[in-house]
């Protein structure tokens, strides 16, 4: 599935949970309490988990740090996923995690 349709499938199950959709950088975002903990960009999606706790370092394992502007400079705590290689479950999952962690206040 591609980044906008998976992206639309986790947001409907989300928002009933108390995220609200905005946007971040033009992109289309999940927010919770008008914070964002994933969004879209470039054909993947984009998850905030907090840097090096253990959700954020399997994210590493397969994403790549989220470097919006193209420079070298990644936004700490972010990981760019969308890998053709990483199934939905796993890029849905982070999402998931990222939600629940903005939800617990960590």
């Amino acid at each position: 599935m591609d980044a906008e349709a998976l992206f639309d499938e986790i947001a409907a199950e989300l928002v009933p949970l108390g995220a609200a959709t905005g946007a971040m950088f033009g992109a289309r975002s999940l927010k919770l309490g008008g914070k964002v903990f994933a969004t879209t960009n470039k054909g993947r999606i984009t998850v905030k988990l907090k840097a090096g706790e253990p959700d954020h370092v399997r994210a590493l394992e397969v994403g790549t740090p989220f470097d919006p502007s193209g420079k070298g400079r990644p936004m700490k705590d972010w990981v760019s996923l969308g890998d053709a290689s990483l199934s939905d479950d796993v890029v849905s999952g982070f999402v998931r995690a990222a939600f629940e962690r903005m939800r617990g206040g960590a």
